[in-house]
């Protein structure tokens, strides 16, 4: 979604490859479309394999790539992309950090970030994977996300009663089994007792949430992508301490720090590029300062994160400018006067001297391939969304007096 509809509200035409594991979900996206009133093959959904897909880049006329997967995954659309000049923007692994701060509402941070971390059984972009508490509310902060954490119930996502489901598959339970089992051989301990989840079973997606302590950076638990319900929880003596911790892994995406008052923390998130500061929700606690009980939610939703502007970071997180600040969008043409790489030099477009100071470049023409390129048959009856510019895509020099110019 956060690449579609940038997408298709900056005037493009979407082709929608969803992951093997997911199919229906591009399909039924497909089928709003259709019912929302969008003409007839803006948004196409389609079912390709990675090699497929590697083929289609490399051979269609397409402007911009937007994935999100692995960075395996990711390395591969990069490569099929290199060479052709296109826009690529990468979401790919993520090891979310969030700090609480002496000063933090404890209620509201401990619900949060439990929240965060187990949200869609562990599986978002997004999702709290490792948290570093200040020691003066680490005690504490550790026993009440133990309590809410035990509190899920682990089955079937259809009942109601259901507040934790299962993973997408078994061997990515499998996955983060074995990342917490190796945490404890490496000295982890483990709060929260698998066999008070009945449906928790080795072989099976069915995975019981799990809370680490006594962890440290030697772990890969705390370094690498996680992408389950697991979390480690890591106390710190300074906001210095933390801010180091969170950036020491090379997956990083988004970051949270929870806080009470004051401006210390947005100079913190200012400062240093790759701390985001959450947004603070409307009413603190949730209700729990009202003694209401505090239980995990059903539908919950994760805090929402803004990153400062610029918003860019490269790494293995991944490229790309999605949910940053205000910008130009990365899926929109650049504006008139603008070229391939940024603003036209002194003495161009009619500013400098000579009858051929202006170049005539159709609209986003770098990230067209010349028609010189000849394009094999498309596969699954895919066609080219718009013609090819005057001239079979190339520029070519026009006196500055010739009326014909067109940015």
């Amino acid at each position: 979604v956060n690449a579609v509809v940038p997408a298709l509200m900056a005037g493009n035409a979407v082709i929608l490859k969803h992951s093997h594991q997911t199919p229906l979900c591009a399909e039924r996206m497909a089928e709003a479309a259709g019912a929302a009133g969008l003409p007839v093959g803006l948004l196409q959904a389609v079912h390709m394999s990675q090699a497929t897909t590697g083929e289609a880049i490399r051979r269609l006329p397409i402007d911009h790539v937007a994935f999100t997967g692995s960075v395996s995954g990711g390395a591969a659309i990069e490569g099929a992309a290199s060479g052709s000049f296109i826009g690529v923007g990468l979401e790919l692994g993520g090891k979310d950090p969030a700090y609480v701060r002496a000063d933090a509402d404890l209620a509201h941070a401990v619900e949060n970030l439990v929240d965060g971390a187990f949200f869609n059984s562990g599986q978002s972009c997004c999702g709290i994977e490792r948290i570093y508490v200040h020691g003066r509310l680490y005690d504490e902060f550790v026993e009440r996300a133990a309590a809410l954490t035990s509190a899920y119930v682990l089955g079937d996502p259809t009942d109601p009663d259901t507040t934790l489901g299962p993973m997408v598959r078994a061997s990515a339970a499998e996955f983060v089994r074995g990342q917490v089992a190796e945490a404890l051989r490496q000295g982890a301990r483990a709060l929260i007792e698998e066999s008070s989840f009945e449906r928790s079973r080795p072989g099976t997606p069915y995975l019981a949430p799990q809370v680490l302590v006594n962890v440290d950076h030697s772990m890969r638990v705390m370094k690498e992508e996680t992408f389950g319900p697991a979390v480690g929880i890591m106390k710190v003596a300074s906001d210095e301490e933390a801010v180091a911790l969170m950036n020491d892994s090379d997956y990083g995406l988004t970051a949270a720090i929870w806080r009470g008052g004051g401006d210390r923390p947005r100079r913190q998130a200012r400062d240093r590029h790759r701390v985001h500061e959450p947004l603070r929700l409307p009413r603190p606690g949730l209700g729990l300062d009202r003694g209401q009980e505090q239980r995990p939610r059903r539908h919950p939703l994760s805090a929402r994160l803004r990153a400062p502007d610029p918003g860019e970071v490269v790494s293995l997180e991944g490229a790309g400018k999605r949910m940053s600040g205000p910008r130009r969008s990365e899926h929109s043409p650049p504006p008139r006067g603008e070229g391939p790489l940024g603003r036209r030099p002194s003495g161009v477009g009619g500013a400098g001297p000579g009858p051929l100071s202006t170049i005539e470049t159709p609209c986003r023409l770098h990230r067209r391939r010349p028609r010189s390129m000849p394009l094999p048959p498309t596969p699954l009856g895919l066609r080219p969304s718009r013609p090819s510019p005057p001239g079979g895509g190339k520029m070519r020099a026009v006196p500055q007096s010739d009326s014909s110019i067109r940015p």
